[in-house]
């Protein structure tokens, strides 16, 4: 992953609940065979793991989908994609160093859990699994869970930074939800211009998330040109690492940032962060149950 440089997201629904009863090492194993299986044919993009549910009765369907920008596969493939791979010479295969016999096991495993898998593709412009499986819902009251988490932080302008849409617009999403208003875009220069911008107008952001791995201009370097802009300095900013770069770390403890997690994230974990972070902002007293494991929150 870290060697293609692929921008690796989980999208899912703020009201999802985090409590349910099924088996989880089979559904651990689905999604690991269909992550695997797409980063091995995606050389540059993004993969995308995405959850969405409804309630039915009492229980609840989960549909979950895992998007690449991949090499595709042919339509006269798709319909032995399930099915056994024969490798033969010269194929995408052989090519990409596996025989992708992740979605074959990832439909048993789909088929125990008495659910249904399918595939949506284009040659050349990546692959979509999608598979269905049920679950019963835990007997905590769901609402009220959601009713937790729901406008939990406080109305505050955020700006959101990184290059890659999908994920501009999954931490919108989800920082809507909670109650900040978040603006977003895809560049430090264009950051930096719409912070002097906002501030001149007597609108100033509070809080400002970054993503490290900017292109032209990274992320510290941002960090760095706002923290030396006297209009700007007291911005509170919250770096977004890459899993597993030490780089990464280091350059925050090297640059004093003691705001920043990790991508991809768990949205706990994004809550917890942003929640410390906009402590520190005058006149903001919020709970110190965020995180401390009282508030329970989908991972």
């Amino acid at each position: 992953m870290l060697k293609k440089n692929l921008e690796i997201l989980m999208v899912i629904q703020p009201d999802t609940p985090s409590m349910v009863i099924g088996d989880p090492d089979r559904l651990r194993q689905i999604i690991l065979n269909l992550v695997d299986n797409a980063i091995k044919f995606t050389e540059k993009g993004e993969i995308v793991v995405s959850v969405e549910w409804e309630e039915t009765d009492g229980d609840a369907m989960f549909q979950f989908s895992v998007r690449d920008t991949g090499i595709g596969i042919p339509k006269g493939k798709m319909d032995v994609i399930f099915q056994n791979f024969k490798q033969g010479d010269g194929s995408p295969t052989r090519r990409h160093g596996g025989a992708g016999l992740g979605a074959t096991i990832a439909k048993k495993l789909v088929d125990l859990m008495g659910g249904e898998i399918w595939l949506e593709s284009e040659e050349g412009a990546g692959s979509c699994f999608h598979f269905r499986v049920p679950f019963t819902l835990a007997k905590k009251k769901h609402g009220q869970e959601v009713k937790k988490m729901a406008g939990v932080l406080p109305a505050l302008r955020v700006l959101v930074v990184d290059d890659n849409e999908s994920s501009r617009g999954m931490l919108q999403q989800i920082l809507s939800y909670w109650g900040p208003r978040p603006s977003a875009c895809g560049s430090g220069e264009e950051a930096v211009k719409i912070l002097e911008e906002e501030h001149g107008k007597g609108a100033s952001f509070d809080l400002c998330l970054i993503d490290c791995n900017l292109p032209e201009r990274d992320g510290f370097a941002v960090y760095k040109e706002i923290k030396n802009n006297p209009d700007l300095k007291s911005l509170e900013i919250i770096m977004l690492t890459r899993m597993g770069v030490t780089e990464d770390t280091e350059k925050c403890m090297e640059l004093g940032i003691r705001d920043f997690t990790t991508k991809p994230m768990r949205q706990s974990k994004l809550l917890q962060t942003v929640n410390e972070t906009i402590k520190k902002i005058p006149g903001n007293f919020l709970s110190d149950e965020i995180g401390a494991g009282k508030n329970k929150f989908v991972v």
